[in-house]
């Protein structure tokens, strides 16, 4: 084995290719032509392989808010009824060619239950929030919007709170 003077601790064939000598080139493109001839030749005809490739590709989904609602009004009325409805209090722009999860998640403690209701259905969670799964849209696009309807946990007082969920959209 040669080693290189300009770098002493490294071999002269472990250089980058680009800073190889002009000669070196020729010699290992030989060696591999003549080590491909010698294999190529010894196994020509006696070997079949086959080869299988699997890809994933993975779908790309988008989400633009349109409308969320910051905060909302509990009236003395809805106190008394025991509930407060919120018509599209969410509203955003979905591209998914799939399903997509909506997951719900509580921030406040105002509600006992909540009743969301959209395109996809309706679904009702306990105070911590819950998921529902959004079907696919039609086109793999379209407008999104949900209402809420809280049954207010005990001793909630009338007045404007901030809104008492978070949503995160997760495509399948």
């Amino acid at each position: 084995m040669e080693l290189d003077r300009r770098t002493p601790a490294r071999p002269s064939w472990a250089r980058p290719l680009g800073r190889r000598p002009a000669s070196a080139m020729p010699r290992a493109l030989l060696l591999t032509a003549v080590v491909a001839a010698i294999v190529g030749h010894a196994h020509a005809g006696e070997a079949r392989a086959v080869l299988s490739v699997t890809a994933n590709v993975v779908e790309t989904a988008g989400i633009g808010s349109s409308y969320q609602a910051q905060e909302f009004v509990i009236s003395p009325r809805d106190v008394e009824r025991g509930y407060v409805e919120v018509a599209s209090a969410s509203r955003f722009e979905l591209r998914n060619r799939g399903s997509s999860l909506l997951e719900f998640r509580s921030v406040s403690n105002v509600f006992r239950s909540v009743r969301v209701t959209g395109a996809a259905g309706t679904a009702e969670f306990g105070a911590a929030g819950g998921t529902l799964l959004q079907k696919p849209l039609q086109h793999g696009a379209g407008s999104v919007a949900l209402s809420y309807r809280f049954e207010l946990a005990p001793g909630v007082s009338p007045g404007q709170h901030r809104w008492p969920l978070s949503l995160t959209v997760l495509p399948l």
